[in-house]
């Protein structure tokens, strides 16, 4: 390429005569579907994190309904690890969230390779499907901690999406 073809590059860079073409920067190619992807992933986060603000009342509620005695259980290891890393009571709750959004994330790196080979081997579509009607079953909220807590790992076995 010349000197003078390069100038003639910069001043129709400069002037935007190439926004015209057809290219993979140009905003007028994005395929609409993006937009239903990024839809549906923004709705998915929200959902994800719409339980945030009521986990310590959630938590009460487990503590006085609980009959399997998981919850002291579990209460107990949080307080051991607030107390091995000097964390003050009022984030039992917070602690207690952490873990279980650590579950969340440890049992999706876990099966996601196993979630995307059913898809290489069913189909995207029959995967999906198994991994939207799993996540209808945890919908309900159960006052003993036990059975949410199984309903829990079993929606998490079969996640498909980007929590």
């Amino acid at each position: 390429m010349t000197f003078s073809e390069q100038l003639k590059e910069v001043e129709t860079l400069k002037t935007g005569a190439r926004s015209k073409e057809k290219g993979p920067h140009n905003r007028d190619n994005t395929h609409p579907m993006v937009y239903v992807v990024f839809a549906s992933l923004l709705l998915d986060l929200l959902a994800f994190t719409m339980i945030l603000p009521l986990l310590p009342s959630l938590l009460d509620l487990y503590d006085s309904r609980d009959s399997s005695g998981l919850y002291p259980y579990l209460l107990s290891q949080v307080k051991f690890f607030q107390h091995l890393v000097g964390a003050p009571d009022r984030f039992n709750s917070v602690l207690f969230g952490g873990i279980l959004g650590s579950m969340f994330s440890f049992l999706q790196f876990v099966t996601s390779p196993l979630v995307g080979g059913l898809s290489d081997a069913y189909g995207r579509k029959p995967a999906m499907l198994l991994c939207l009607t799993s996540r209808r079953g945890n919908i309900g909220i159960s006052f003993n901690l036990l059975p949410g807590l199984l309903l829990r790992v079993f929606f998490l076995l079969t996640s498909f999406s980007v929590d």
